[in-house]
């Protein structure tokens, strides 16, 4: 590189000190390559910044000392505190700083990102504000001394090794040379460097290359520390006193800055032990504590895991399987617990295995841990097991179609919390795993050192334990929300949502039909929108009210031609109704097939109920005249409910006729829960809860379930939805129950005749219960007598449908009961 004539004493020297930072640039880009350019310093090996040494000889691009320069665009790491004045920024502004121009004497053409990169961000290092611990001045003289740690010249000779050159190569091959090609290694670059800007007279820099690269005392890639790269912790309290200090360490990402902000000062004479309650923390520092603001909240001394992206990597959790002796399963490194859909799950195991999920926690106080969780497998055989150090304290093998939340005492010390799905020999049901929601365990620490944000879709006041979800229609984005912002008109949410959804045209899907009661013979018909209303009703209109006949009637049920309400009766024993207006006689031979049987769904039965909890798009189940449906347009974490409670005078069965869609199995499922109570309707406190699990068809099939002795059942169909499509759902046609006792359901009715079986007769029409045979008699299907057995046959039991042949030397007349012996006599014969 040849020197111009034209370049001034000034830019000469600036020229000089340009290499220096040519060299600077690239050492820091490759010690942090995923920042931007804009984002990296350089480190001073001293915390202390002084006077800006380049004033001294350009006072109009340099300040005397560090000033606070805003808006800094080019250089914005430099905005707080720089050397640079107004006019220099300019100048580099327009790439016509003397640094561009030095860099593009020696390389023209940078090639490579990093090189690039690292060359950009040059022309900013003279605003450094650690300018005097990289560059002295000789005192009465224009010569500088410039220490250069040999990292610096590594990485820049490394990331511009494919860069041409402005040297004249001394080979007859080529007419021109890369860094790579020109330079043996990187002292001979870094040399060449400063050779280059050596010419520029009568300026003179003097480089030094410090092989130890210690960034102390030279130039070191590594980028400055900032107040940020520090974090607080307390010591061991000191029993003497009672007391402990708080000190700022650099975090363990932070360790290669070098320089900088100086650590804090710390903090001594603080309270060992200052216990703050939930909805309150110890400000790091404080000796008293101080209430969550709102938007935020602390459990007291402890964590909280539920939002489960991962497996919580602060506990150190273990999760892997074991075989029924206990011995860790090697073969399957994979099997363990693991999270989706806001939850963790104990994930696929075979039989005699169970999936493990533990951590251990130090307790400097008493606590409890609390979780939420729920089971769906064999009842009674599989199920999921929490123990503490070893020890059981809850098992739980029951079948839940929700969440349930349990919390055990945790005294001082250290304790091993341990969630085990476990499996017998044989048999998989429901989705054959447990499920965790929450996890919170406090008394971890005395105190929470900060509160935490409110995860988005939520929000809470000053002083809570806890966030809670914003309502419908309304929405929390990002974190630390201190109140729910209500959705557009065009727009809607469900609950605990952080962004609210464009509603969709409304279609005859998102309305309800409802019927007013029946007067004298009808009634009205309007319809409603689904609660929550998600679609647009601004440009859609429900059907016009219409007047209808009164609802027909359910099988085995009637309405006389004098009712003109919208009552139906059951029909005498005896007798059945299949048009629900009239009621026929079963003829003899027959009895009359009695049953609750739902198959009209217009107005919701006695006994029955519904409701949905989550992200519901219908407030329950809903009724759609020939056909209930689970509701469309849910969200996320959604059980939709239908539950019909019914008294047994005997055991009965169970029949229902569903249908359903889903466009991911996995994601929705329906379940059908039997739970038959202890001694009456109300006496909830002894449910036992038994799962069937349904996949759905679009074609309607029946599904038979034993109820298999008298007794007070609940029976209900949860859908249950997790991230499925928004028009999922399954479709009650029908529901019948056999064995109801008449006197507590108005509701059961003869639904068909049927043929009395074998052994039993009907000799009147109009029964409802054919009779048995007595003793010595049968009948074949559908008699209406019984018959006597015949001669040498008998029947010793009742309700019988064929006699049983005698013996030999064994005798009956008509109709008996037992066989008899033949009276036999016997004779010597005379004179014998």
């Amino acid at each position: 590189m040849s020197n111009s004539p034209q370049i001034t004493f000034i830019s000469r020297a600036l020229l000089v000190l340009s290499v220096l930072f040519v060299l600077t640039a690239h050492a820091v880009n490759v010690v942090d390559s995923t920042a931007s350019a804009k984002d990296t310093v350089f480190a001073s090996p001293s915390a202390s910044v002084s006077a800006c040494p380049l004033h001294d000889r350009f006072t109009a691009l340099f300040e005397a000392s560090p000033h606070q320069m805003t808006p800094f665009a080019i250089c914005p790491q430099y905005s707080q505190s720089t050397c640079c004045t107004g006019a220099y920024e300019g100048e580099i502004r327009t790439s016509h700083d003397l640094i561009s121009q030095s860099v593009s004497a020696l390389i023209p053409a940078p090639q490579g990102a990093q090189c690039f990169a690292g060359l950009d961000l040059l022309r900013c290092m003279p605003c450094s504000p650690f300018q005097s611990h990289y560059v002295q001045l000789r005192s009465n003289s224009l010569k500088a001394t410039v220490s250069v740690c040999q990292s610096v010249c590594d990485s820049l000779y490394a990331d511009c090794a494919d860069s041409v050159v402005a040297v004249p190569t001394t080979r007859e091959d080529a007419s021109e040379s890369t860094v790579a090609e020109h330079f043996d290694n990187a002292f001979d670059f870094c040399e060449a460097l400063f050779l280059q800007a050596a010419t520029a007279q009568p300026f003179a820099l003097q480089l030094f290359v410090d092989s130890t690269d210690d960034a102390a005392h030279c130039l070191s890639m590594a980028r400055e520390c900032t107040v940020g790269d520090y974090e607080a912790h307390y010591t061991a309290c000191d029993p003497a006193t009672n007391t402990r200090q708080l000190v700022y360490v650099l975090r363990e990402q932070s360790s290669a800055c070098r320089g900088g902000a100086p650590a804090p000062a710390s903090v001594t004479g603080l309270p060992c032990h200052v216990a703050c309650e939930q909805g309150s923390y110890l400000p790091l520092g404080e000796r008293a504590c101080a209430k969550c603001a709102p938007g935020t909240f602390s459990i007291g001394g402890g964590f909280r895991e539920e939002s489960w992206k991962t497996l919580p990597e602060d506990l150190h959790v273990r999760t892997y399987c074991v075989d029924q002796n206990g011995n860790r399963l090697t073969e399957n490194t994979q099997c363990g617990w693991s999270t989706s859909d806001y939850q963790a799950h104990s994930g696929p195991i075979g039989d005699n295995q169970a999936s493990v999920f533990e951590f251990d926690v130090t307790m400097v106080r008493e606590g409890q841990v609390r979780f939420e969780y729920r089971v769906s497998a064999e009842l009674n055989f599989d199920g999921l097991f929490f123990y503490v150090d070893g020890a059981l304290q809850g098992s739980y093998l029951q079948n839940l179609d929700s969440f349930e939340t349990v919390a055990f005492p945790l005294g001082t010390g250290i304790h091993t919390l341990r969630w085990s799905y476990r499996k017998d020999y044989s048999t998989a049901v429901g989705s054959d795993a447990a499920f965790l929601r929450m996890v919170e365990v406090s008394g971890m620490s005395w105190a929470d050192d900060f509160c935490t944000n409110c995860p988005p879709g939520t929000i809470s006041k000053a002083g809570q334990g806890q966030c809670t979800d914003c309502p419908a229609n309304t929405y929390a984005s990002g974190v630390g929300n201190a109140k729910c912002q209500p959705c557009p008109a065009d727009s809607y949410s469900f609950q605990g949502a952080r962004a609210c959804q464009k509603r969709q045209p409304c279609t005859d899907d998102d309305r309800s039909p409802i019927y007013t009661e029946c007067q004298n013979g009808e009634r009205m018909l309007y319809y409603e929108w689904n609660t929550p209303v998600i679609c647009d009703t601004a440009s859609a209109h429900l059907p016009t009210p219409i007047q209808v006949p009164c609802a027909a009637c359910n099988p085995g049920l009637y309405r006389p031609p004098d009712v003109m309400d919208d009552r139906c009766l059951a029909c005498p024993l005896g007798s059945i109704s299949q048009d629900g207006a009239t009621c026929e006689v079963c003829e003899p031979g027959f009895e009359s097939l009695e049953m609750l049987d739902i198959a009209i769904f217009e107005t919701l039965p006695a006994h029955m109920s519904t409701g949905c909890s989550g992200n519901c798009g219908s407030a329950g189940w809903r009724l759609l005249g020939d056909h209930a449906d689970s509701g469309i347009g849910h969200g996320h974490a959604v059980q939709s409910w239908l539950q019909l409670d019914v008294d047994l005078e005997q055991a009965g069965t169970l029949t229902l006729l569903l249908s359903g869609q889903a466009q991911v199995q996995q994601r929705s499922q329906l379940s059908i829960g039997v739970d038959r109570h202890r001694d009456s309707a109300t006496d909830q406190g002894q449910q036992e809860w038994v799962y069937f699990y349904r996949t759905f068809t679009a074609t309607p099939t029946p599904m038979t379930i034993q109820l298999p002795s008298a007794g007070f059942y609940s029976i209900r169909l949860t859908f249950e939805a997790n991230g499925g499509a928004a028009g999922d759902h399954v479709n009650l046609h029908e529901i019948q129950v056999t064995g109801v006792n008449h006197e507590t359901n108005a509701l059961v009715g003869g639904v068909r005749c049927v043929p009395c079986e074998a052994g039993y007769y009907a000799d009147e029409a109009g029964q409802d219960q054919c009779k048995p045979c007595s003793p010595g008699h049968f009948s074949d299907e559908g008699a209406t007598t019984c018959l006597e057995c015949p001669a040498n046959t008998a029947q010793p039991l009742p309700a019988q449908s064929q006699c049983v042949a005698c013996g030999r030397n064994t005798f009956t007349p008509q109709g008996a009961t037992e066989c008899l012996i033949n009276d036999c006599h016997f004779s010597p014969l005379a004179g014998v």
